[in-house]
């Protein structure tokens, strides 16, 4: 389980997250954590796991881009396939 896993992690990686979590706590963002099970018969989750495994293995940049820069980019994106996948649908109409 997750919670083993952080119990039984190196004393680096710990003061890492620990870190991590203090600069999260003190920003002004609300933050959640939240523990997601992997594996639990989750409609997708599979795939969901083997596409989030294919993109670690792509070419990584480090561009950077604005959050509305990706938001944009994701939803022209989620439109184009949405129209392809089903072209009765029309994205103007909403």
């Amino acid at each position: 389980s997750a919670i083993t896993a952080l119990k039984s992690a190196a004393k680096t990686k710990l003061n890492e997250l620990k870190a991590i979590l203090r600069v999260l706590v003190n920003s002004l963002q609300r933050t959640v954590i939240q523990w997601i099970p992997s594996h639990c018969n989750i409609s997708g989750n599979e795939e969901a796991d083997r596409l989030a495994k294919a993109g670690g293995q792509l070419p990584q940049t480090d561009n950077e881009i604005s959050y509305e820069k990706a938001r944009t980019t994701i939803g022209w994106q989620y439109n184009k396939k949405l129209s392809i996948d089903h072209p009765q649908h029309n994205s103007n109409e909403r």
